[in-house]
Parts: C-alpha cells; structure tokens; sequence
C-alpha cells in the first residue's frame, strides 16, 4: 500500500470513528440524551442573546456529532416560537451541515477518490455538474437523514456553492415545520 492510500486510509478511519462514537453516545446513551436535555433545558434561565447565541453553538455541535435534529429543532421552537426557532435553527444547521461536510472533505474525499480510481468518475462528474438540484431535491424530501446527506456529500464531488445553497433552500420548510 502506498503512502498516501494509507494517510486517506488512516483519514477515513479517523471519521468513521468520530461519526461513531459521537452517534452511539448522543443516539444510544442515558447519558448523552441527558446531557443534551440539560443544555436545552437550562437555556430558558438565560437572557435574550445568550440564550439564542448558546442554542445556535448547540446545535452546530449537535449537527456535528450526529445529535438527532428533530430534539434540537423542537427545543429551538418551544423555546423561541416558530419565526425565532426557525431562524435560529436554520442558522445553526446550516452552519453544522458546513462543518460535516468540510470535516467529511477533509478526512475522507481523497480515500474515495483512491478507492474508486475512476470507476465512477461519470458519477461524479453529473454530482459535480448537477449538485444543487440533486441536493435540493434530497433536502425537500424528509427520506434521507440531515446528518448523514452532510457527511456524504462531503464525500462525493459537489462543489461547496451547490451544497451550502442547495441546503439552504432545502431544509428552510422542514426547519419550519
């Protein structure tokens, strides 16, 4: 094995351990759903900004580590009606999605590209071309789960405009509703 199959090797073994790990604490554990009722929980003691600013922090982290949305999102709405909580989980999602999808970039776009050599360059070529429509429709569609479509885009060769638009407009109705 060559030197860099094994660093995109070693990359990709790095996300899926995170991704993992962060999935089975906050998606399995007591202790993590605990944790994260807490945090929600405590923001109705805070003043106005801090309390928005603290629930936008939470919920870039919670999109990150793979924490269910539907929990954020809920939170986010009782606690700040449906116009603030929209806004402010927009905002949040939309900045988490950016970092699972740069984070999955990062470690694991060049171990895809080694694995496929090629094979599927068709296929990556039409995400690359037609990344915002196939995103958007993806994001319109509540089928496929919010964190996953960011981690896997970030694998796949849609360019970041496509994907940060496509996102955008996408998950505005189901961020609302």
């Amino acid at each position: 094995m060559t030197r860099d199959k094994l660093i995109a090797l070693l990359k990709l073994a790095m996300l899926v351990a995170f991704l993992t790990s962060a999935a089975v604490f906050f998606g399995y554990s007591q202790t993590g759903q605990a944790m994260i009722r807490e945090v929600l929980t405590r923001l109705e003691g805070l003043d106005w900004l801090t309390a928005r600013l603290i629930y936008v922090a939470i919920y870039i982290i919670g999109t990150v580590l793979l924490v269910p949305g539907t929990l954020l999102s809920f939170t986010g709405a009782v606690s700040f009606g449906p116009y603030e909580g929209t806004l402010f989980t927009w905002i949040g999602a939309m900045i988490g999605a950016t970092l699972s999808f740069l984070l999955a970039r990062v470690l694991g776009r060049g171990f895809v590209d080694k694995l496929l050599a090629g094979k599927f360059e068709a296929f990556d070529r039409r995400i690359r071309e037609h990344g915002f429509t196939g995103l958007l429709l993806i994001r319109l569609l509540p089928i496929f789960p919010f964190n996953g479509v960011n981690f896997d885009c970030g694998l796949t060769g849609i360019r970041l405009r496509d994907y940060l638009l496509g996102t955008a407009i996408g998950i505005l109705p189901g961020t609302f509703v």
